[in-house]
């Protein structure tokens, strides 16, 4: 095991130097009728000086009626295989199993960031907050793609959203926009596709020593006329499990809960990546406030399979999977059934939307 922490360590010495200014990125801040709120900042203020940062902007979106789901990420890290520093990663996956993919890596003078507000521009491609109106743009020679998230639901923070990993290690998260209404239009290979959607974006911002980053992850996006769910439950390397789910109803938070101890169920191999995945997961939780919530989600069909490793090269990809295994993320349509008490009023929610699992092959 020794030879494998050497590897994992010479290979992702987290850099000293900082490539981006965090002044840049102090997130979402816009307002919502009466009421003022600026989220990502909250969370930075006080690790400002760290150079060892991290930082994820996570955007999905899905159209369950075309059966297309997009994901949008964008990464800013001091990892020795991101030099650039920068990442715009965009997957698209169709109801036939086709899926694009654009990722590309940024230099620092190849962006353009706004303080006030929430705006970055990568040359052509942009993210943008104006009102409650969030808009991405992604474009090449293969896609034209418009987003316009319709923010419905104000953002969540779980407490002050920093988990406390170790003296020198935490990760920071918090849900920016936590349901939306997303429309727009994607010209894919000569077709012009009309989106209307539902999605969401969250916010990691973490100082984590690769050898510490969480590896398993689960989450679910759902939602229907009333109700906007998202769940979220990462583990860390020492089998710490924290779960946070958000409920927005009628666009107001009518719940959120921490640690309700998700579970999986009914595994199944994948023969051809010999990967294991669970094809239901359940909840059964009672606060302190005495307050219940019991969660079961079916997985309908696998919407996508990734690799975790995929973007490295070839021999870098072997020498990371002989350290620390073959990693997998897996989406999927997904149904649940929610029962709900809160202060003693009982109801059951039925709901459809998207999952994600990311676990180690065996």
């Amino acid at each position: 095991m020794l030879y494998k922490k050497i590897i994992i360590f010479m290979l992702l010495f987290s850099i000293n130097l900082s490539f981006f200014n965090l002044e840049h990125f102090k997130g979402y801040s816009s307002s919502n009728k009466e009421t003022k709120y600026s989220v990502a900042s909250l969370m930075q203020s006080k690790y400002m000086n760290d150079k060892r940062w991290n930082e994820n902007y996570f955007h999905e979106a899905q159209f369950p009626e075309l059966g297309i789901t997009i994901f949008t990420d964008i990464i800013f890290t001091n990892s020795l295989f991101d030099k650039k520093g920068c990442k715009l990663n965009c997957i698209i996956t169709f109801k036939d199993n086709v899926k694009y993919v654009f990722n590309k890596n940024y230099e620092r003078d190849e962006i353009i960031a706004k303080k006030e507000g929430f705006s970055i521009k990568f040359k052509e491609n942009f993210i943008k907050l104006n009102g409650n109106n969030y808009k991405i743009h992604i474009e090449d020679n293969n896609i034209n793609l418009n987003l316009n998230y319709e923010i419905c639901n104000p953002p969540h923070i779980f407490g002050d959203g920093i988990i406390t990993i170790n003296s020198r290690n935490f990760l920071a998260f918090c849900q920016p926009i936590v349901g939306a209404y997303v429309k727009g239009d994607m010209n894919y290979q000569g077709k012009n596709i009309k989106l209307n959607g539902r999605g969401s974006v969250n916010h990691d911002y973490n100082v984590i020593a690769p050898i510490k980053t969480p590896r398993q992850w689960r989450s679910f996006w759902l939602y229907n006329d009333q109700y906007s769910i998202v769940i979220h439950t990462f583990i860390l390397l020492d089998k710490t499990q924290i779960d946070r789910i958000i409920i927005y109803k009628d666009n107001k938070l009518l719940k959120s809960f921490l640690n309700t101890g998700l579970e999986i169920g009914n595994m199944i191999c994948d023969k051809k990546t010999n990967f294991n995945y669970p094809l239901s997961y359940k909840i059964s939780h009672k606060d302190e406030l005495g307050d219940e919530i019991h969660v079961n989600i079916n997985l309908n069909s696998i919407s996508d399979k990734i690799q975790i490793f995929e973007h490295l090269s070839p021999v870098v990809r072997s020498i990371v999977t002989l350290a620390v295994g073959e990693f997998y993320n897996y989406r999927f349509w997904s149904k649940a059934d929610i029962k709900l008490k809160i202060n003693n009023n009982s109801e059951t929610i039925k709901i459809n939307g998207i999952g994600n699992y990311v676990d180690a092959a065996e």
